[in-house]
């Protein structure tokens, strides 16, 4: 019964799920190919930020628009098990409408995923320096 607008969605699926649970993952060492970490939500993450460098890319070269096309093409095919059930469930046109919110979820869930992993290894660094210097002034 919520009503979902852009910026609150995109807070709570970053904030809330994304970054908690990859520091869950990261902490627990558990990367599962199931959920969200299937090998198929894995390779459209990858695709998205593909499609997105390509289709900047094709504002200084046309060529790259063929690329961009694939990637899109590529993206439907891999995610058509999903669109399908979009379409019996809801028909064609909310499944048209849903299409780019399904890469936008790839997008920022791989950005999140990229970002709390980034920091959770600096964390990690942090913390093994700071070790480090406190036995090397116990040592001495």
């Amino acid at each position: 019964m919520k009503r979902w607008e852009v910026r609150s969605l995109l807070k709570a699926e970053i904030f809330y799920r994304a970054l908690p649970w990859t520091r869950l993952l990261l902490k627990n060492r558990q990367f599962k190919a199931d959920l969200n970490l299937n090998y198929t939500s894995r390779l459209s993450v990858v695709m998205v930020y593909l499609l997105v460098v390509s289709l900047i890319a094709s504002l200084w070269q046309l060529a790259w628009l063929s690329l961009t096309a694939s990637l899109g093409l590529g993206l439907l095919m891999l995610n058509l098990q999903v669109y399908r059930f979009f379409i019996r469930q809801r028909g064609l046109r909310f499944t048209l409408q849903v299409i780019p919110w399904h890469w936008l979820y790839f997008f920022y869930g791989g950005g999140a995923f990229a970002y709390a992993a980034l920091t959770y290894r600096v964390e990690q660094w942090h913390q093994t320096f700071l070790a480090r210097s406190k036995q090397l002034r116990q040592s001495s």
